[in-house]
């Protein structure tokens, strides 16, 4: 009955909704249909496709249907006339309907099993077939055929087979051009074929990749050409940037490319316009290349441009310009440090300018003060009152870009904020009312920032601030749910600032927030489970009634397909005017899971009762969360969630457990169990080519030895643990194989740190059990401590070297004598306060631990350390207090070579101790023995 409807009624839609209803319930029904039924269907089916009167929809949906018989009936030999049909429908010359059916007909078959039924043995027929389709004088079937021709060599293994496909490619460029000429927005699909080539099959298009990089390039600058088409390009450049970045600039490409970006940043930015444009993609782009290739390759032609378009007399020149010294105070953070003094006045002097010249200040304003916050506190004095004009501004643009730059300034600049802040309160709490969704959002976040930096002192204000955001927390009205959702997040900073004031008022908002759970709203939702988190660690008790009512809504978002489904998979034949995936709204459902995650991780650490009856469920949902390796960052929150759930279930059966550095303390057998089951998840994901999955599911391991100390890793295990970390130090890990990459790169770096983090804390816990391994690693630490590694790489590495010489204390005497002079000569070269500080506290632990092996270096690291005594103590903080502790080490070391009488004086005048107390004990340890044995430099000073 639901087929004769597809086939004869009169209705479209009820036509389409059988075709529909056919396919979901024909898979269960096939087998039991009588042959001559099954021939019917088919003949009626082909008929549909095969009649150009047709509705469209009907002819593709029928096909739909063909393809799901095909596939049932293909590979049991029951439909062997079914490729030759297919082959025929393309090959027709007449009908290009005939052709577009067929070529989507040979899609369904290359995106499912039916592949290997088809290619095996009919490789070239079918490369020649797809050829054609690219070739062909119809816009719908040119587009099929790239659709074709991207299942086509997803389905190939063969590099013979790859480098055949790869004759295909000019004619994929060829549809390209048609399309872009029609501004024919199906062509995404090109583009897709063409990143997965780049990303699988790089090695084998470069002789022709220059030209493609031209061909996107001048795709990406055409403002002609609409922004999704224009998108797709730059996205391209910019995966060839970030995932093979010395093949990008073998090209001879890269000033051209940040020409072209310069040029991207002076459309209107997407929220002047009204929609995406150039800017962003142009932005993203100079950051790629910044954060990814070397600083001083790159930066002779960023900085000729900088000082083109500030002279420019256009201002989105000038907002360009400023735009990119704010993306650049990251990648290229040194070379803005040194020439900061020389822009500062040109940022300044653009909050006077046109509008969209002042929004770009703020933005600038906003990143030095996350990157080079010491750079930027001098200015403080011009800076403020600037922003305090700028929340007044009546353009909505600049009220929102300022309101994020105090957002972002306020610690920074505490001390030029704080005597304002009764106005500034004030008028964030007022623009919370503003007419604008997008200021009432950023108001909230400013008065979040601003709160935090207030702390104690809020108190005056704490009443008023928070029975205004509560009435927000209560907004029932769609269009608003995110600055309800902020005006939550607000809520849980002032509970942070002052937990005495908010105490009174835990019940009412968690009351509150709580009712956000039955809105269908996904951002709110978030900020509710960060609420929620939030709460767990500031008002554990307190929270408690409330575990049983979150955990049935936690569970449903863990679960919840959400905008995963839109992924589809192989088995689906949804293949035909499939628009792209929401990727902002798909963002949106990760964060929502990856808070909803976090959440349970935290419930289930600290109210293990409660949670009792939730492990098991919590943990098969960890599990099947920690394999979803498309999200990286919901495989990490799923990981270390896994991890305070084998605490959870410790603390159940064996709340005495504790552990011992160096020693075997067995774990509960229950708690073993389920370690185990975590660490399997923890090593399939050390074992893939993402090095972000690598980086995460690292730094899970090491939670874990951390938590349940030296018994809970089993020895095959960490032999396994040792090897990968081993791969990784020498950059023959998998994931670093696949992708090229500079010591510079950003990612890289992170993945580097990670290891040494790693390292750093299996000698906290392994101690002395542990020097075999960690022998093994200082040996492959060579290519990162010499003097032409990038400054990042040498203060990572000194900095781990310093936390297991103060883990092994004695038992790293052997190795004080290789790294020492290398800490000396960081100390001498480097004037950046991080590298200065882990190098004067390397040294110093170097000396303590490395005996009369060291004492040949304690005149050259005195040297060293007396102009570090000399640095501005307000500034130099933590750096001038290890240079006291280092002192103070050698001459507990060896007090008969140092200059005693020298070096006391400074140590006295620099006391006490400004932020690091860490050299406490060392330095009194030193004063004490001196004054033991009546040593004439503190014993004349206490006359």
């Amino acid at each position: 009955f639901i087929f004769e409807r597809l086939s004869n009624s009169n209705n479209l839609g009820v036509r389409h909704q059988a075709a529909l209803l056919v396919r979901n319930r024909l898979p269960n029904l096939w087998e039991g249909l009588a042959q001559d039924v099954k021939n019917g269907m088919r003949d009626t089916l082909a008929n549909i496709i095969m009649n150009v009167e047709s509705p469209r929809v009907i002819r593709k949906a029928s096909a739909d249907i063909i393809g799901l018989i095909a596939l049932m009936t293909v590979p049991d030999g029951s439909w062997p006339t079914y490729f030759p049909w297919v082959i025929s429908l393309i090959q027709n010359d007449e009908k290009s309907e005939f052709r577009e059916i067929g070529a989507y007909l040979l899609q369904q078959t290359l995106e499912t099993s039916l592949q290997s039924h088809l290619v095996n043995g009919n490789f070239d027929n079918v490369k020649n077939i797809i050829d054609k389709c690219l070739r062909d004088s119809n816009a719908d079937v040119r587009v099929r055929g790239v659709a074709c021709a991207y299942a086509f060599i997803e389905c190939l293994t063969l590099d013979s087979e790859v480098e055949v496909f790869l004759t295909l490619i000019p004619n994929v460029i060829g549809t390209i051009k048609l399309c872009v000429d029609d501004s024919d927005e199906r062509v995404a699909i090109a583009f897709e074929l063409l990143d997965y080539v780049a990303e699988n099959h790089i090695s084998q298009i470069k002789d022709i990749l220059p030209d493609l990089l031209v061909f996107m390039l001048n795709i990406g600058s055409n403002q002609d050409i609409t922004i999704l088409i224009r998108q797709k390009a730059l996205m391209f450049l910019e995966y060839v940037v970030t995932n093979r970045p010395k093949t990008f600039v073998n090209s001879n490409l890269l000033e051209p490319t940040i020409n072209v970006s310069f040029l991207l940043m002076t459309e209107p930015q997407e929220e002047d316009f009204g929609e995406d444009t150039g800017s962003k993609y142009g932005s993203q782009l100079i950051d790629t290349i910044a954060l990814t290739l070397p600083s001083q390759l790159v930066w002779p032609f960023f900085i000729s441009k900088i000082s083109d378009y500030l002279k420019h007399n256009k201002p989105e020149y000038r907002k360009a310009a400023i735009n990119a010294i704010a993306i650049l105070s990251e990648g290229c953070m040194e070379q803005i440090e040194d020439i900061f003094d020389d822009l500062m006045p040109c940022i300044l002097n653009g909050f006077s300018q046109e509008s969209e010249v002042k929004q770009a200040s703020c933005i600038a304003i906003a990143e030095f003060s996350k990157n080079l916050p010491d750079l930027l506190f001098p200015y403080g004095n011009q800076l403020v009152p600037i922003l305090l004009s700028g929340i007044q501004d009546p353009l909505d643009m600049v009220r929102i870009k300022t309101c994020y730059a105090i957002s972002e300034c306020s610690q920074s600049l505490k001390e030029y904020f704080m005597p304002h802040i009764e106005g500034l309160l004030q008028r964030l709490v007022e623009m919370m009312a503003d007419k604008s969704v997008g200021v009432q959002e950023v108001a909230v976040s400013a008065l979040s920032s601003v709160v935090e930096m207030a702390e104690e002192q809020i108190e005056p204000y704490f009443n008023p601030i928070i029975n205004v955001l509560k009435k927000w927390m209560n907004i029932t009205d769609a269009r608003l749910f995110s600055v309800r959702a902020r005006a939550t997040e607000c809520v849980a900073t002032l509970a942070t600032a002052r937990k005495d004031l908010f105490l009174p008022q835990f019940e009412e908002c968690i009351r509150v927030v709580l009712s956000g759970l039955d809105i269908d709203d996904v951002q709110l939702r978030e900020y509710i489970y960060g609420y929620c988190e939030h709460m767990s660690r500031l008002f554990t008790e307190q929270l408690k009634p409330y575990v049983d009512g979150l955990i049935p809504y936690i569970f449903a978002t863990i679960e919840s397909a959400g905008g995963y489904a839109s992924l589809g998979s192989e088995d689906t034949f949804t293949i035909m005017d499939t628009g792209d995936i929401d990727l902002q709204k798909l963002g949106k459902m990760v964060d929502e899971k990856d808070a909803a995650i976090s959440l349970l991780g935290w419930l289930a650490f600290n109210y293990c009762s409660e949670f009792e009856k939730y492990i098991s469920k919590a943990h098969q949902l960890l599990m099947e969360m920690s394999k979803l390796t498309f999200s990286p960052s919901t495989t990490s929150y799923a990981l270390l969630a896994l991890v305070q759930l084998c605490s959870c279930v410790q603390t159940l059966v064996d709340p005495e457990f504790g552990w011992v550095k160096g020693e075997q303390s067995p774990v509960h057998k229950i708690v073993g169990e389920m370690i185990n089951t975590c660490l399997e998840a923890m090593l399939q994901n050390l074992d893939t080519t993402e090095d972000i999955i690598v980086r995460n599911a690292l730094e899970a391991v090491s939670n874990l030895a951390q938590a349940f100390g030296p018994s809970a890793i089993p020895p095959d295990c960490i032999n396994e643990i040792i090897s990968i970390i081993m791969e990784l130090l020498k950059r023959e890990h998998p994931c670093q194989l696949v992708r090229e990459a500079y010591d510079e790169d950003e990612s890289e770096l992170a993945l580097f740190t990670v290891t040494m983090d790693t390292i750093s804390r299996f000698a906290r816990v392994y101690g002395q059990l542990f020097i075999t391994p960690i022998e093994q690693f200082l040996m492959c630490l060579q290519p990162y401590l010499v003097p032409e590694a990038t400054v990042d790489y040498k203060n990572v590495s000194i900095a781990t070297i310093a936390e297991i010489a103060q883990e092994l204390k004695d038992h790293f005497k052997p190795y004080c004598e290789t790294f020492l002079p290398i800490s000396i000569e960081m100390i001498n070269a480097h004037s950046e306060k991080s590298v200065k500080h882990n190098a004067i506290y390397c040294s110093g632990l170097l000396a303590q631990y490395g005996g009369e092996t060291t004492h040949k270096y304690f005149g050259s690291l005195t040297q060293a350390l007396s102009p570090v005594c000399s640095l501005d103590p307000v500034k130099y903080n933590t750096v001038v207090d290890n240079a006291c502790g280092a002192l103070a080490r050698m001459i507990n070391s060896n007090p008969n070579i140092m200059p005693i009488n020298d070096i006391m004086p400074i140590i006295l005048n620099l006391l006490p101790l400004r932020d690091d107390m860490e050299p406490s004990i060392a330095i009194h340890e030193a004063i004490f023995n001196l004054i033991q044995a009546n040593h004439s430099s503190v014993s004349n000073r206490n006359q």
